[in-house]
Parts: structure tokens; C-alpha cells; sequence
């Protein structure tokens, strides 16, 4: 009763190990461009926030008018 432990028809477990790391990469990588997204969300909210607090704070005459269009430009 010897040979191989692996019989006709199972599958090699190293087919299977590769596969699994294959499908490993891939919802890395998903993960990774989720996580991607969503800090792009972050800053698009924040810049929008910060164009929002330089007008709020023109219209209170805290900020100059120049003050406002350098942080209007430098939130993208």
C-alpha cells in the first residue's frame, strides 16, 4: 500500500495553494482600491469643507477676498 497519498481524481495540493493565493492577491488588491476610493472620498470632502469655511469666514470679514482664491486654488 504504498505510492502517493494522492488518489485519481483529488485535486494536487499545490494547484490548490497556488490557486488560493492567486484569489489572495486579487482581494488584496480589491481591499486596496477600496481603501483607495474612499480616502479620495475623504479629501474631495475635506477640500469641499475648506472652500466652505474660506467663504464662511469672507463673509465675515475674516478673510481678504485673495485669501479666499488661494485657498479656493490650493483645495484643488
Amino acid at each position: 500500500m504504498g505510492g502517493s497519498w494522492i488518489s485519481e481524481g483529488d485535486v494536487d495540493p499545490v494547484s490548490i495553494a497556488q490557486q488560493r493565493s492567486r484569489n489572495l492577491g486579487l482581494y488584496t488588491r480589491a481591499l486596496l482600491a477600496a481603501q483607495m476610493n474612499a480616502a479620495i472620498a475623504i479629501v474631495e470632502q475635506n477640500e469641499h469643507l475648506v472652500r466652505k469655511l474660506a467663504r464662511t469666514l469672507f463673509e465675515r470679514k475674516c478673510l481678504s477676498a485673495e485669501d479666499v482664491r488661494a485657498v479656493i486654488q490650493a483645495s484643488g
